[in-house]
């Protein structure tokens, strides 16, 4: 059900943004984020919801759309450049986890994430800003970064395949990121616009 929800939304948004005056940044990012939501990877397990994807073709749409995003919260904060910066270096920690299969590095990509909305929470104006941030932080702090710190403790291997992946029907694990990430993050950059 929850995928049947994310594929009407990214359809629907997909549509919206280029049927309207949106950014490129914003085409991209809305983009990318349907591609991955009609045909998610789990990246780390090798596994996918179909075959039209892969591990290597979901992250590398995935950093060029991340790098999109950075670049809009750079720019609604009157072009702190940092986090454009901060993103970059997220991407490469991320892809050098990957190819390591160390997951220290994803701990380390999520933190420049968390220190992303921890400064968009300090830096933006408007409350609604300020409460999404402060969630979005919370939750990286607590959740995100210990379970990746959790995995480096206890030796846990990363088992990607990065060119081809196993169908998986299961994915109740996923749907709560998914949903924050794929729908809340691309109303966030449509509203950024």
């Amino acid at each position: 059900m929850w995928h049947t929800f994310m594929s009407v939304h990214a359809i629907q948004s997909t549509l919206q943004v280029w049927y309207y005056d949106y950014s490129l940044l914003t085409k991209i990012y809305v983009s990318v984020n349907a591609f991955r939501s009609l045909f998610p990877v789990k990246v780390l397990e090798s596994e996918c919801l179909t075959l039209v994807s892969s591990p290597f073709i979901d992250r590398s749409l995935a950093t060029i759309a991340e790098l999109c995003f950075a670049q809009q919260l750079s720019t609604s904060l009157q072009d702190r450049n940092y986090i454009v910066h901060y993103a970059l270096l997220a991407q490469l920690c991320c892809w050098t986890a990957m190819i390591t299969h160390n997951h220290l590095f994803h701990v380390y990509e999520e933190y420049l994430w968390f220190l992303i909305g921890y400064h968009y929470y300090w830096y933006s104006t408007m409350s609604i800003q300020h409460y999404i941030a402060f969630v979005y932080c919370f939750y990286m702090f607590f959740v995100d970064i210990p379970m990746y710190f959790y995995r480096f403790l206890n030796d846990e291997m990363i088992n990607v395949s990065m060119f081809e992946c196993t169908q998986s029907s299961d994915w109740s694990d996923e749907y709560l990121w998914r949903i924050g990430y794929f729908i809340g993050a691309s109303r966030i950059s449509m509203y950024l616009n």
